[in-house]
């Protein structure tokens, strides 16, 4: 199995396992510090809790094409205590105009067991970069405004259009 492979394996069981659940002790908070206007370097903050104790917790962060990674990982280890925030900052850098997702997800496995289970969550924000302007916005914000710039790119992002909609 390849990087690509386990990637979107780790994905698709933390969206089912998110989407499925009733409710996950994990919580996962996503967003970018400053402005991220083309050329300018910004902080990607990843904040993640647990209201139970998460040894062995991944964390995997998704970073489009357009975007640079100046300092951080795109994947780790850790472990959350209970009822603990752990922060994570990344360096990044818009390269071109244009709109971009970026996702982060985290996973705790009850065991080492691929089969045991376990518990996890992810967020994704939308970014509008533009050279004078820009834009992020979470999935909850984006149902209660509209993006500064038209979502040209949905399709290409893979992007539901459902997810620009309101309530």
């Amino acid at each position: 199995m390849n990087k690509s492979s386990i990637s979107i394996t780790f994905i698709i069981i933390t969206t089912l396992i998110t989407a499925c659940a009733p409710s996950s002790p994990m919580e996962i908070d996503l967003e970018i510090l400053q402005d991220p206007i083309v050329g300018r370097e910004v902080d990607l903050s990843i904040v993640l809790s647990s209201s139970s104790d998460a040894p062995n917790t991944s964390l995997e962060i998704i970073i489009p094409e357009g975007i640079q990674i100046i300092q951080g990982d795109q994947e780790l280890w850790t472990s959350l205590q209970k009822n603990k925030k752990l922060t994570y900052k990344m360096k990044i850098r818009v390269l071109e105009e244009g709109e971009y997702l970026i996702s982060a997800y985290a996973f705790n496995r009850y065991s080492d067991d691929d089969d045991s289970g376990g518990f996890g969550d992810g967020e994704t924000i939308y970014v509008y970069s533009g050279r004078n302007i820009a834009q992020v916005l979470s999935r909850e914000d984006i149902r209660s405004q509209t993006p500064i710039g038209p979502c040209v790119n949905c399709s290409t992002l893979g992007v539901d259009p459902m997810f620009f909609e309101g309530d």
